[in-house]
């Protein structure tokens, strides 16, 4: 008679594999959750940076027309931030970014928009504000300076 394995032998391995599965898929749902929210903070970061880039630079077009560029904004909800540039009460070039689903901007920065303005001059912040992303339990910091530095912590 050959060898075989038991019918408790196998459901024990079966039993074991079904283990190793589960912990695995729960963890790629976690690392996939946590990449979604990085992602949106990278983004958001690079519209900051877009931001002051293009107000430092005095980007504008001519719809400014005799008016002087003011600088360049990013407004705020909890699940959108919209880019636009600013000349006296005039906005151009503006792109609105909606987050993924289950993504909120938690903490709106104060002031809410954030103006960067030309030359670099700075910011309307008085000292330093935060905007903090929520999703899936995550939380991922921004913070602007008064001077319009873009930090990730």
């Amino acid at each position: 008679m050959k060898p075989a394995f038991t019918l408790v032998e196998i459901l024990v391995a079966m039993t074991i594999l079904a283990i190793i599965a589960g912990v695995g898929i729960a963890g790629f749902r976690l690392a996939a959750q946590r990449q979604s929210v990085d992602a949106a903070q990278g983004h958001l970061v690079g519209v900051l940076s877009q931001a002051q880039s293009n107000a430092s630079a005095g980007v504008e077009n001519s719809s400014c027309g005799a008016t002087s560029l003011s600088g360049w904004r990013v407004t705020f909800t909890a699940n959108t931030y919209t880019i636009e540039a600013l000349c006296g009460a005039t906005t151009f070039s503006s792109k609105t970014y909606t987050l993924a689903t289950a993504i909120t901007i938690t903490t709106l920065p104060v002031p809410n928009p954030i103006l960067f303005k030309t030359l670099r001059s700075g910011t309307n912040i008085p000292n330093t504000t935060t905007i903090t992303l929520t999703g899936n339990g995550i939380i991922r910091n921004i913070s602007v300076s008064n001077v319009g530095q873009v930090t990730v912590f």
